[in-house]
């Protein structure tokens, strides 16, 4: 058991500084991906293990994902939420064809935001295991 010490008591920066403390942890490590499984997740590791040390890519995310969100660094929130990249990309283009931004709808102007970064593929599921590049990234963003 791997306790962290972090403050809980928000929902949305808790869980983000505890993610945080994790990946801190786990890049200590000399491993080459870091992964998370919720506690009743049934998974074959030497399967996964065996899946994993075969991907040549530095950068992999393996886990169930099909949702993207962009990141608001200032108040740690998720932003412009949705189940492909499009609502980023119609937004961008609809803003570059109406220069005045007055016809926008106000989920064309939330992914617009120019604090914002991504938008990224938001991996979440039973299982999810990040490259080193990946989780360092993670940290880093």
């Amino acid at each position: 058991v791997l306790i962290l010490p972090v403050r809980r008591d928000d929902a949305i920066v808790g869980p983000f500084l505890l993610t945080c403390a994790f990946l801190r942890h786990a890049l200590a490590q000399p491993v080459p991906f870091v992964a998370r499984a919720d506690d009743d997740a049934f998974f074959d590791a030497e399967a996964i293990a065996f899946r994993l040390q075969r991907v040549a890519r530095p950068r992999v995310i393996f886990g169930a994902w099909g949702e993207w969100c962009m990141w608001d660094p200032a108040s740690r929130t998720p932003a412009c939420f949705s189940f492909s990249a499009s609502r980023f990309l119609q937004a961008r283009q609809a803003a570059a064809s109406n220069a005045s931004g007055t016809s926008l709808t106000a989920d064309q102007r939330e992914c617009l935001n120019p604090l914002l970064v991504g938008p990224f593929p938001y991996a979440k599921g039973p299982f999810v295991a990040y490259s080193r590049s990946v989780s360092a990234a993670l940290l880093r963003d």
